[in-house]
């Protein structure tokens, strides 16, 4: 939801905006996604935007090319990424934090993705197996492991639940290697920091 709906016509502004959109989310981006992303929280004319990219793309603080599907991507460089950190203050919070809100979950996803990792790969005909790697926000690999599925809809099912509950799978696993009875204190096993972070919970808890 849009907090501040004035139209916003100040092009050094405009640029800024863009500059500090795509330094915090920090990876390419199609145009369509960055125009939603800032028209959900800015009241800006699409042409102006459209000017303000070209521009910023002559001036080397961005590069655009299409992909593979033939869209536009955007990517912040060097220059763009110094320029939008040091005028970030020149950019109301009012503007920044809804941005910043917006993109919260899209980071999150990414570490996600960047911790869990999985795949299906073949046996034999008809049958499948599955590779499941757990990594710590440092890149250290936690647990890595796979699974004879047989079918390949097994394997689906195997990675998805995999995908959805890696914390919970690596805990029961853990536990189940080291064989502790209930009554043991088992809270060395898991060290607060090796949670994914969008667990609030710890497994002693």
């Amino acid at each position: 939801m849009m907090i501040y709906d004035r139209e916003i016509d100040d092009f050094v502004q405009i640029q800024l905006i863009i500059l500090f959109t795509l330094n915090s989310l920090n990876r390419p981006v199609t145009q369509q996604f960055l125009e939603q992303l800032i028209h959900n929280n800015c009241n800006i004319n699409f042409g102006t935007m459209m000017i303000a990219l070209d521009n910023l793309t002559k001036t080397d603080h961005i590069k655009s090319y299409r992909n593979a599907e033939n869209r536009t991507i955007y990517e912040i460089l060097d220059r763009g990424r110094h320029s939008a950190e040091v005028f970030r203050k020149e950019i109301p919070k009012y503007i920044r934090d809804p941005i910043l809100e917006d993109i919260k979950p899209l980071l999150a996803e990414e570490a996600r993705k960047k911790r869990v990792r999985g795949g299906i790969v073949p046996v034999r005909k008809g049958e499948f197996a599955v590779e499941c790697s757990l990594y710590d926000d440092d890149g250290t690999q936690m647990m890595s492991i796979n699974f004879y599925a047989g079918s390949k809809k097994q394997a689906e099912r195997i990675l998805k639940r995999f995908r959805e509950n890696p914390d919970e799978i690596y805990q029961s696993v853990m536990l189940e290697l080291t064989a502790y009875n209930n009554d043991e204190d088992t809270s060395s096993l898991f060290p607060d920091d090796m949670y994914y972070r969008g667990n609030n919970k710890s497994p002693n808890q």
